[in-house]
């Protein structure tokens, strides 16, 4: 199979589980639909974030129902950057107020055991949201929060099937 039949079938695959997640949590549709298309590229890219991005949403995926997707709510932005020193270049970024936080998407990330782990999406309004001292709409994926929706089956099967496409066309484990 070459690079373009096999990267088609990941995207099938893909398609698929945000279908399935869709029917889990229809309200998070939106969000779910920036991560997936986002993913992909992350496969063959190691400076765009193999590490960072793919691994833990395959792992996501594969333990789909060891965790939960959280409604969208107010997340103190403080927590994330507890811990380290990050700095962005925003520009304009003294004109902005809290108002145009309550304006922006939610950022996305993940916690493990009630600690966030990372940032899915949305790192740099999460660090406006820092500066300006001002909480920030978050959707949390939630681990060691167990679901049975009986999709789950489905979703990791499909997931364990796009990581041994993935691993034996790069070779990875």
């Amino acid at each position: 199979m070459n690079w373009s039949d096999t990267n088609y079938l990941i995207y099938q695959k893909l398609s698929k589980i945000y279908n399935l997640l869709e029917e889990i949590y229809p309200w998070a549709a939106p969000y779910l639909l920036f991560s997936y298309n986002q993913v992909p590229k992350h496969l063959v890219h190691y400076n765009l974030g193999y590490n960072q991005i793919w691994k833990p949403v395959m792992f996501y995926l594969c333990n789909v129902d060891k965790f939960t997707i959280e409604k969208p709510k107010l997340f103190d932005s403080r927590i994330i950057f507890k811990d380290k020193k990050i700095d962005y270049i925003i520009p304009n970024l003294d004109k902005l107020k809290a108002k145009d936080i309550k304006n922006f998407p939610p950022i996305q990330i993940s916690t493990w055991k009630g600690k966030t782990s990372f940032i899915i999406d949305g790192m740099h309004r999460a660090y406006i949201a820092k500066t300006l001292k001002e909480p920030i709409m978050c959707i949390e994926f939630k681990s060691h929060s167990y679901n049975n929706h009986p999709n789950n089956k489905k979703i990791i099967k499909l997931a364990k099937d796009i990581k041994n496409i993935s691993n034996s066309l790069f070779k990875r484990n």
